[in-house]
């Protein structure tokens, strides 16, 4: 039966949270296919200079003023110790760390891989941010998730966190998690902090056990945190780069998530730019960038061992570690970034027929993810593009 609470806690209790535990989010990780060496071809293996200079971090800060957040559960201890390893190996400066306990400590150490992979590439790509902290729940669990994100909002210690996981909008919507993460994310945009979160690797599908990178393997919904209207989206991309490594072209990875939300609304900053708007739904993904394993997965440390791993799970560590450096070069004072980013895709272009205007991004016209495709100006496969640090920057006041 529904949760009740007493009248007189009526207008205090926003939801109730631990009843079940039919979902639990799911992170958003996929691997290089088995048998691909390193490096196999050029450049489709990635270390952190070679996402600065694909994405053009030349001439903006690192982010060494900017301190950063990824969610996170169970035993880090090798977490923490991979990530020296990847700074040793890749001759970058230790960054401070400190882990948050938002529960009762667990010993699962299930996740590794993905906390090394939101660790080591959002530090990497930032080259070296104030301080990362870890806000380690006990589980993947909405509940203690939740407890996770209040947590985030109320110390108000990070202007950015990575949540690489999520689960069918569905879910967090029928168990109250939705209304009081909501709560949490919309505080945390209010106080200038942006939470980056993973679309999904089933395509324009929604995460289901076992099927990671496998396009269309799920019900057509869209993830949640992900369709979180004070959320930043990430989907993903193929990213190629030209023989000296700068940015030549991206398509939309074919399992990368996107599509419209039917259970979260759209803010006022995608109106003009996303065609669901009119209808109050959010449109996925707001962002994009490199995602698939196999053209240019990152190279990352775990268990000490050199691995290549992809999906949105590398695609949203690295917005955010993009975001550390622009929020860096101007000096901690931007605020939430959605707003910021929709204001650069604002108007239409001047050709015939006219598109959406998308200025400081890498404009995604090729590729599908399913059931969209992407177009010229903002789309359900890649949103309004992959950041082009050095535009952005430039044009952000």
């Amino acid at each position: 039966t529904e949760a009740q609470v007493p009248a007189a806690l009526g207008s205090t209790v926003l939801s109730v949270l631990g009843l079940n535990n039919i979902s639990a989010m799911r992170t958003m990780l996929v691997m290089r296919t088995a048998g691909t060496s390193v490096p196999d071809v050029a450049r489709s293996a990635y270390g952190p200079r070679d996402f600065m200079n694909a994405y053009d971090a030349t001439g903006t800060s690192s982010g060494t003023l900017t301190s950063i957040a990824v969610f996170a559960e169970g035993n880090l201890s090798g977490v923490l110790t991979d990530l020296r390893t990847f700074e040793k190996a890749n001759q970058l400066s230790q960054v401070p760390v400190t882990v948050i306990p938002t529960g009762i400590a667990s010993p699962d150490t299930a996740g590794a891989d993905e906390w090394d992979l939101d660790s080591q590439t959002s530090t990497g790509i930032a080259y070296g941010v104030q301080h990362l902290y870890f806000y380690d729940a006990t589980s993947l669990t909405d509940s203690d998730l939740a407890i996770a994100f209040n947590r985030f909002a109320a110390q108000g210690v990070a202007l950015a966190g990575n949540a690489s996981f999520g689960e069918c909008e569905v879910f967090a919507w029928a168990d109250g998690s939705m209304l009081a993460d909501d709560q949490a994310f919309a505080e945390a945009a209010v106080q200038g902090q942006t939470v980056f979160s993973s679309t999904g690797d089933v395509g324009a599908s929604c995460p289901v056990e076992g099927t990671n990178g496998v396009p269309d393997s799920g019900p057509v919904m869209t993830s949640y945190p992900a369709s979180s209207p004070y959320v930043v989206a990430v989907g993903g991309t193929d990213l190629l780069t030209n023989t000296d490594g700068t940015w030549n072209n991206e398509i939309s990875w074919n399992a990368g998530g996107g599509g419209i939300s039917a259970l979260e609304y759209s803010l006022y900053w995608q109106s003009g730019v996303v065609p669901s708007n009119a209808a109050g739904d959010k449109g996925l993904p707001d962002i994009a960038m490199c995602a698939d394993p196999n053209t240019c997965g990152a190279i990352i440390y775990v268990n000490g061992a050199q691995e290549i791993v992809g999906g949105t799970s590398l695609s949203s560590p690295l917005s955010m570690g993009s975001w550390a450096r622009i929020l860096t070069s101007h000096k901690n004072k931007l605020g939430f970034a959605a707003p910021l980013l929709y204001g650069l895709a604002k108007g239409v272009s001047t050709s015939s027929p006219a598109v959406p205007s998308v200025t400081g991004f890498h404009d995604i016209i090729v590729g599908t993810n399913g059931a969209y495709v992407a177009t010229p100006g903002w789309d359900y496969t890649t949103g309004l593009g992959s950041f082009d640090i050095a535009a952005i920057n430039k044009l952000l006041k």
